[in-house]
């Protein structure tokens, strides 16, 4: 039975928005010479017949006609270059409308160097690094977490996951504050030196020309001492915030000195 065939005028309109969505050979199927070739369900079902098998001969009947072939050949390189080039214009128009590497860099040197713990800290300091979209707000919400006492930080590299960038960071602490009762708003600083590696997520601001950070690190965790000295107790005894503070600035100061 003979498949009906399109007219050229419906093929023509097809074909163009046709062939970058579907695959390579569905696209030929598309043009006049090819819906020749395979017109005839029966060639069809030889010609899939014979490649399942294994045949590399193949006979007469199953072969493009000489007449067809440049045609078909010119179709199916024109298809080939117009799916290409729709592929790679749109992932160039993405990868324009990110923000750049070099912002990303800019924002952590700045965010890693006033989340450096010391006695001047600032909340407007932080104004426009964070996003306020409600995924990165969600993330956040809560009134006890943990967070790291940050002597230095640098970035390590970058991995993008559609228009998220995550930045692998080197981290290095000298305490780390956790929620501890009885008191809804009590935590507890536990001095010690470490290093940990984590990423952290960046995603573009609504202007799409800067990074904005987006949520705690990869462990849950954020950078920088919180409370008051009234609902806050150090371990072990006989730390104090002054002593712990001194020891940032000294590591800070060390590892500005090894850059």
């Amino acid at each position: 039975m003979r498949r009906p065939s399109r007219s050229p005028a419906k093929i023509a309109s097809s074909s163009s928005s046709y062939c970058g969505e579907t695959s390579t050979l569905r696209c030929l199927l598309t043009h006049a010479e090819a819906d020749k070739l395979f017109s005839e369900a029966r060639f069809a079902r030889i010609y899939s017949v014979r490649l399942h098998l294994g045949h590399r001969r193949q006979a007469p009947h199953t072969m493009i006609p000489r007449k067809t072939f440049l045609p078909f050949f010119l179709a199916m390189v024109g298809c080939v270059a117009k799916t290409s080039a729709e592929r790679d214009a749109v992932v160039q128009v993405k990868e324009s409308t990110m923000p750049s590497r070099a912002s990303a860099d800019s924002l952590l040197s700045r965010y890693l160097l006033l989340v450096t713990e010391r006695s001047d800290m600032a909340p407007e300091q932080f104004q426009g690094m964070h996003s306020d979209l409600e995924p990165c707000v969600q993330e956040m919400f809560g009134d006890a977490h943990s967070s790291y006492w940050l002597a230095s930080g640098r970035v390590l590299g970058y991995t993008a996951s559609a228009d998220t960038l995550h930045s692998r960071l080197e981290l290095t602490s000298v305490a780390e504050q956790v929620p501890a009762g009885p008191g809804a708003y009590d935590s507890e600083v536990r001095a010690g030196i470490h290093t940990d590696t984590l990423d952290l997520k960046l995603i573009p601001d609504s202007s799409r020309s800067a990074w904005q950070i987006c949520g705690w690190l990869s462990n849950d965790h954020d950078l920088g001492g919180y409370g008051t000295e009234s609902n806050v107790r150090y371990r072990p005894s006989g730390v104090t915030r002054a002593i712990l503070l001194r020891q940032a600035d000294s590591i800070h100061r060390a590892s500005a000195a090894r850059r």
